[in-house]
């Protein structure tokens, strides 16, 4: 019997099999992982807080001239002002996420010429995030509804530039402002002044 045939074809199909591995399966992994990858550099982008949850240290939140402040301290979030009340982990965890998860929609002016326009010469509210082991705070400004309701204008108070962002963050700002004035709500079901 001649091997010669048979050899041939166990080395094409060894070939084959090699191929299929690595350039299909195997490739097939890489790619994905390498389009995840690019998603996540991309939303990194569009985000004004492009930070870790364990990253932050003190968040302040104003809404129509009323502050609240949370602040970490030895691993323990609290509420520093108006009054001192002692969280929990899931309650700053949950401001937390929805900051991290502010992203810009639309760019709306590189330079403008007048802020009142935008409800941004009195915002309507902000939101200051304090990273550890840094010295500034970044501020977030809130000006007025875009006219689709479904975006609010917003700048980063240390510059010019005026974008959109999703009204959903109005909504988790004001349900802080909810539970501190009802006191309701994670951060008050613990005994108030720890």
């Amino acid at each position: 019997m001649n091997w010669g045939k048979p050899l041939l074809l166990i080395l094409i199909l060894v070939t084959l099999s090699g191929y299929l591995y690595f350039f299909e399966i195997k490739g097939a992994e890489e790619r994905k992982l390498a389009e995840e990858k690019k998603k996540k550099e991309e939303w990194r982008k569009i985000q004004i807080f492009p930070f870790r949850i364990q990253d932050f240290e003190k968040l302040r939140l104003m809404k129509n001239n009323q502050t609240i402040i949370y602040q970490e301290e030895n691993s323990v979030w609290w509420m520093k002002e108006p009054m001192t009340v002692r969280g929990n982990e899931e309650a700053a965890v949950d401001i937390i996420q929805s900051i991290i998860n502010v992203v810009e929609t639309d760019p709306v002016t590189d330079n403008p010429s007048d802020l009142a326009q935008f409800g941004l010469d009195h915002p309507r509210m902000e939101i200051g995030v304090k990273l550890k082991g840094e010295e500034k705070t970044t501020t977030l400004l809130f000006g007025y509804d875009h006219p689709t309701s479904t975006t609010i204008y917003a700048k980063l108070e240390a510059s010019p530039r005026i974008f959109l962002v999703g009204s959903l963050i109005r909504w988790e700002v004001s349900k802080e402002f909810n539970n501190l004035n009802n006191r309701t709500g994670p951060f008050f079901s613990n005994k108030e002044g720890a």
